[in-house]
């Protein structure tokens, strides 16, 4: 049978305190709490992750549809500027 391997761990005084008390609170070993909260912060990340990558394709939608909407108001504003200039150059022979 092959045992869990060990190390030596520094924590700062007040971080270490947080961790006895919170073992205590939850009738656990000083080892017990920390690898119940190393599992738990593993487990939050991989959720987020899976979270992050099922949304993915939704941000890429909205991305593409935004820069379809950005290519459509640059098309809109060049037309706007070919009215103005006609405009001013209409103006400019009618001796405005």
């Amino acid at each position: 049978m092959s045992a869990d391997p060990q190390m030596k761990l520094r924590l700062p005084r007040t971080l270490k305190n947080r961790v006895e008390a919170a073992a205590k609170l939850n009738s656990r070993s000083l080892n017990g709490e920390i690898v119940a909260r190393l599992e738990n912060a593993f487990r939050e990340e991989d959720r987020l992750a899976g979270e992050t990558a099922a949304t993915l394709p939704e941000v890429e939608f909205v991305v593409r549809e935004h820069v379809l909407e950005i290519a459509s108001l640059r098309q809109t504003v060049e037309l706007l500027a070919a009215k103005v200039n006609g405009l001013e150059v209409a103006l400019e022979k009618a001796g405005h």
